[in-house]
């Protein structure tokens, strides 16, 4: 458990070749907001994992090395129901039987709703029921 409040560059590892990173686990919720506070705020039923870059998947796996890929403007963003944890054994160990999940069907929610934290701040955000 945990409140991280960063700029999605912030969330970058710079591993010497490129792969997924910055992943969030079992959010409750999250806001990605501009400047101006406003954005979206993804509420779990009941949680969540994340991540939110400036690289999509594709650009990870094609760069060989760091200096190759080359920043979106935009936030990629990935709301997932469970991921495995860090460890692939390609230059190490590999993920351990605790962060690992078999394959199978899972049902979870995510509410998306507009956020303007000038408002309501989106943790207060989060806290209201969802019309029925």
């Amino acid at each position: 458990r945990g409140w991280f409040e960063a700029p999605i560059a912030a969330f970058y590892v710079p591993y010497v070749k490129p792969q997924e990173h910055g992943a969030r686990h079992r959010c409750a919720w999250a806001a990605l907001l501009d400047l101006r506070g406003e954005g979206l705020l993804a509420i779990g039923e009941p949680h969540f994992d994340f991540t939110a870059r400036h690289y999509t998947v594709e650009d990870l796996e094609q760069a060989p090395h760091t200096i190759d890929l080359v920043r979106r403007d935009e936030t990629v963003v990935h709301l997932d129901g469970e991921m495995n944890g860090i460890g692939t054994n390609s230059c190490g160990p590999g993920t351990l039987p605790a962060h690992t999940f078999a394959p199978a069907p899972k049902n979870f929610a995510v509410r998306l709703r507009p956020a303007c934290a000038q408002e309501l701040a989106p943790a207060e955000a989060a806290k209201i029921p969802p019309v029925e």
